[in-house]
């Protein structure tokens, strides 16, 4: 089945937005996503510090209740999935919150040292849901953005190609069926784009040429019908009886 130029350039240029739209899209996601994360990671990180330090006090005045509070109020936050504080030994000194296996988690752990000895570490886990939300909506936004400007790229380029190309091949087309149907005088001006305009020169002079050699040949062939013309009534008033040979002296007519 043919395809028109039209047809051609309109799938290959869909082909190249949805492969675009594909690898921009990874690309912002995975971008935005690890921003996310990090950002994600350093507040954690803070939050675990904090309560690190804030365990580290209490214990060195046995004062239990202050940890449980402090991990009840972090826990509070939106983010924070679970957390936990233990000792090395495996006691546990606070832990409030529970994840699923189904969630999207982010673990931070963070030791508690007294000096150089480790005395025991702070578990936070944060939800990734927001980041993996966001990462969704920036997908969908990207892949909008691209049909959006895909269906303008569309439309400018079907009004390009109609000027540049299908308007100036029509016209080439419509030439050439003049000059089939004998109309060898037949001139196009193309003035842009410069391609386009070379082979509608090449079109002319290329008419021009066919117009000489026609007029040429109908010359000949009226001077040759005259000569013709001339010998048959020279022939015609001969008393004479006339035969003609070839140059092997055979008689090819008499």
């Amino acid at each position: 089945m043919k395809r028109s130029l039209k047809n051609i350039f309109f799938r290959r240029f869909t082909l190249l937005a949805i492969v675009s739209a594909f690898l921009l899209g990874t690309l912002l996601v995975q971008a935005e996503r690890t921003i996310l994360l990090n950002d994600l990671t350093n507040k954690g990180e803070a939050v675990a510090r904090i309560l690190a330090a804030v365990t580290l006090d209490a214990v060195m005045v046995h004062d239990y209740a202050t940890i449980e509070r402090y991990a009840a109020d972090i826990v509070s936050y939106p983010t924070i999935v679970s957390l936990s504080i233990k000792r090395t030994n495996g006691e546990v000194l606070a832990a409030y919150g529970e994840k699923s296996p189904h969630d999207h988690i982010l673990s931070i752990t963070h030791p508690v040292t007294i000096g150089r000895e480790i005395f025991g570490e702070v578990q936070i886990d944060l939800s990734t849901a927001r980041i993996r939300q966001i990462s969704r909506n920036l997908l969908l936004a990207t892949i909008a953005a691209v049909v959006l400007f895909h269906f303008l790229g569309l439309v400018t380029s079907n009004l390009a190609l109609k000027k540049a190309v299908t308007l100036p091949l029509a016209r080439l087309h419509r030439a050439i069926l003049t000059l089939h149907h004998g109309e060898l005088d037949q001139q196009i001006e193309i003035e842009e784009p410069t391609e386009f305009a070379d082979i509608g020169n090449s079109f002319n002079q290329m008419a021009a040429t066919i117009q000489k050699n026609f007029d040429a040949i109908k010359k000949q062939q009226e001077k040759l019908q005259f000569e013709q013309g001339k010998l048959a009534a020279i022939v015609g008033s001969m008393a004479d009886g006339l035969f003609v040979t070839d140059n092997d002296g055979v008689i090819i007519s008499f």
